[in-house]
């Protein structure tokens, strides 16, 4: 329940997670739904589709080293995620 302690924290208004297709975005849809009831905000789902690689691409443009791009990938995902939820608004 870490993430219930960051929200409070930070004075959370909303939540946007990142969906793929298949079981696993299922499961994400299941995860974000179960966590806006515990901390009664809405919960925004956006398409993943092709995040880990524009991470990637954004990663080798800005000139990181390999074994750093690998340990960025999913916080470059995350802020793509949040762009393109920011962008459809």
């Amino acid at each position: 329940e870490k993430i219930i302690k960051i929200i409070k924290k930070e004075k959370v208004n909303k939540i946007v997670i990142g969906v793929s297709e298949g079981q696993i975005g299922e499961e994400s849809k299941k995860f974000g739904e179960k966590l806006g009831k515990k901390v009664n905000l809405p919960v925004h789902f956006q398409d993943e589709t092709l995040t880990t690689q524009d991470a990637q691409a954004l990663s080798i443009i800005a000139g990181i080293k390999r074994k750093k791009r690998r340990a960025l990938e999913d916080a470059y995902s995350a802020a793509l995620i949040l762009r393109n939820y920011l962008d459809s608004k």
